[in-house]
């Protein structure tokens, strides 16, 4: 490929080599006095790049909002290198100074449609196709790539997927309340717990590193259950305000919530219920498992909050389960999150919690795709 000047009155501008034609159309449509701004290569043993652009018709997008693009990382085109996606990275060009590489999160690699998600570095006005303080951008194109940086609590608004060694600390800036056989730790890459049949056994929280959530959201983790029999047991997930929840107390100061078990502490008394709102009239989800089997099954768990209205959507399995369920507590500051059980027998086999992660949302997403395949000059 050769490298393209373009002579515009006034204006002499050195582009980056392309091999798309859509790419030499859009050059040729340049008006005459415009000027055209070229992003410098960020790294270019990267050879490939691709611009990222937003569409035109979106909600405005906050700072660190979470938008996922659609990527081809197949190998077998001959650009995507590496079958592990480590030579996929994304970089911010901010208008002034130095190109930034981002924390990316990836679904499965060397695939036509793997979803690549990273967080916006600065806002973004409602149907902007490019932010106006820099633009985002695919590299990749580099055999000898190490490993990308791929810390979730950078993709997103707050995200834990447990992947560390194994340690009866959960770490990574969660605060622990535990006692006597009662515990919460982590194992095989996801948090898991002990209990011995006291109130409030065991639990973990972390307030928000980027503070309360400032507007509508999605939290989403997996849940891992296995079958048992036991008279009175409940385990939760909740987001609610640091400076009321409690240890000690499974309700107060609990906005968006969400309660899995049985007995007496969720009624009606029926194997396995899912709680909206603590033990609410209406919003109780009977026989979520089938039975006791002691098979270990995973529950897709996710609800989109309307902070104003104070509701959410639930999710189970991708199927709506509920729509508008009630906030637990009319709460505002929502700056902490808070995984805990009750009453959960000694001795029984611990549920657990995986890929905990909370990003902003709005009502019109981005349609997200791809510019021009540029090449490295």
């Amino acid at each position: 490929m050769r490298t393209i000047w373009v002579l515009i009155p006034f204006v002499l501008i050195s582009c980056a080599k392309y091999d798309s034609p859509g790419s030499y159309l859009a050059l040729l449509a340049l008006q005459s006095g415009n000027s055209v701004s070229v992003a410098p290569w960020a790294v270019p043993a990267f050879r490939y790049r691709n611009k990222i652009v937003f569409g035109t018709s979106h909600s405005a997008l906050l700072n660190n909002h979470t938008v996922s693009v659609t990527f081809d990382s197949r190998t077998s085109g001959g650009q995507v290198q590496l079958a592990s996606g480590n030579d996929v990275r994304i970089y911010w060009q901010p208008a002034s100074g130095s190109a930034v590489e981002l924390d990316r999160v990836g679904s499965t690699w060397n695939s036509a449609t793997t979803s690549i998600d990273f967080r916006l570095q600065a806002a973004l006005a409602q149907n902007l196709n490019e932010p106006a303080d820099g633009s985002y951008y695919v590299y990749f194109g580099n055999a000898s790539a190490g490993t990308p940086p791929i810390n979730e609590m950078n993709v997103y608004y707050f995200a834990d997927f447990f992947d560390r060694a194994n340690s009866t600390t959960v770490g990574n800036g969660w605060t622990e309340w535990n006692g006597a056989s009662r515990d919460m730790y982590i194992q095989s890459g996801a948090l898991a717990e002990t209990g011995n049949d006291q109130v409030m056994d065991a639990g973990v929280k972390q307030t928000f590193p980027l503070g309360p959530i400032p507007s509508d959201f999605t939290l989403r983790f997996d849940w891992g259950v296995v079958g048992v029999v036991q008279a009175t047991w409940t385990q939760f997930v909740q987001i609610g305000d640091s400076t009321s929840m409690l240890n000690t107390n499974m309700t107060t100061g609990a906005g968006p919530s969400i309660y899995f078990g049985e007995g007496n502490g969720i009624v009606p008394d029926i194997l396995y219920n899912m709680d909206y709102k603590f033990a609410a009239a209406g919003q109780l989800e009977n026989t979520v498992l089938p039975n006791d089997a002691a098979a270990f099954q995973v529950l897709a768990i996710r609800l989109v909050v309307n902070t104003t209205a104070q509701t959410y959507n639930y999710y189970r399995n991708n199927t709506l389960i509920y729509s508008g369920a009630t906030y637990e507590n009319p709460v505002t500051n929502l700056n902490q999150i808070r995984i805990a059980m009750d009453n959960w027998g000694a001795g029984l086999t611990a549920y657990t919690y995986d890929n905990v992660r909370v990003s902003l949302s709005v009502a019109d997403d981005p349609e997200m795709s791809l510019g021009a395949l540029e090449i490295v000059p």
